[in-house]
């Protein structure tokens, strides 16, 4: 989005541009490779609110609905 400013009130310069495309792309391929951690984080939580019995049937039911 800075970028775009930039190129909007700085006369158009396209290596601004570049560097923001790269940077979200690099931020989108962060996000994508984070993913199945956040997966498998979320197979923990439930294996250990099973574990630690914190929760009744229906709540651990609902945490599973919420973690979804």
């Amino acid at each position: 989005m800075a970028g775009l400013g930039v190129m909007g009130f700085g006369g158009g310069n396209q290596t601004i541009l570049l560097i923001g495309i790269i940077l979200f792309a690099v931020s989108t391929l962060f996000s994508l490779v984070t993913l199945p951690v956040e997966f498998d984080a979320l197979a923990r939580a439930l294996k250990w609110l099973d574990n630690a019995n914190i929760t009744t049937d229906i709540e651990h039911a609902n945490a599973k609905d919420a973690l979804n």
